[in-house]
Parts: C-alpha cells; structure tokens; sequence
C-alpha cells in the first residue's frame, strides 16, 4: 500500500517527476539485462547453447533443433499468444461467457 502511495504522489508532482521516474526504471531495466548478460558470458558455458546432445546425461541440448526450430517455436508462441490475446480482449462482447470463453481459450491451445 505504501509503495502505491508513493507512486501516486510522484505522479500527482508533475510531469518532470513522472519523466523522472519513468527514465530511471527503465534505466534500472537494462542495467538488470546487461548484469544478466555479463554474469552468462562469465560463467555460462557455450557448450550447453550449440551442442546438439549434452555430453554428461545424453538429454538434448538447448538447441537441439538448431536455429530452424527456435525460429519455428518463436512463430508457434507469438501466434498462440497473439490468439490469447484476442479472447481476452473481446471477452467483454461474450453473449454467455461462462461457456464461451473457455471454449475459446481451449480452442487456441490446439
């Protein structure tokens, strides 16, 4: 509650204030993004990105499939949320929506 507070009287300060705020979230963003990045780079090993089959277990690797099937798992992801999304978004013009509506979000995971 507190935190919400303070949002709404940093907003209710003016629009440097909010210009403010809303420059150093999305500088804290990235920062968080690059520590990521920097952390993989150290101690992540390569290896566990490229190789087809993990050497130690014999499971497949990150990517098994090779830059086609991320592509391909990409576009199938996009596309089911993108249908998601359109449920959502028009549930509110539903005649009965206690049985629409999960017919519809059952629908888009097939």
């Amino acid at each position: 509650k507190q935190w919400y507070q303070r949002r709404v009287a940093i907003t209710a300060g003016g629009i440097k204030q909010v210009a403010w705020m809303n420059t150093s979230i999305t500088v804290y963003s990235f920062l968080v993004i690059v520590m990521y990045f920097l952390i993989a780079m150290l101690y992540g090993d390569i290896s566990n990105v490229t190789s087809a089959v993990d050497q130690n277990s014999g499971r497949p690797g990150f990517f098994a499939f090779g830059l086609s099937g991320f592509l391909t798992a990409s576009a199938v992801l996009v596309t089911s949320f993108s249908g998601f999304e359109s449920i959502v978004s028009l549930s509110a013009e539903a005649k009965n929506p206690k049985k629409d509506i999960p017919i519809a979000v059952l629908t888009s995971y097939i």
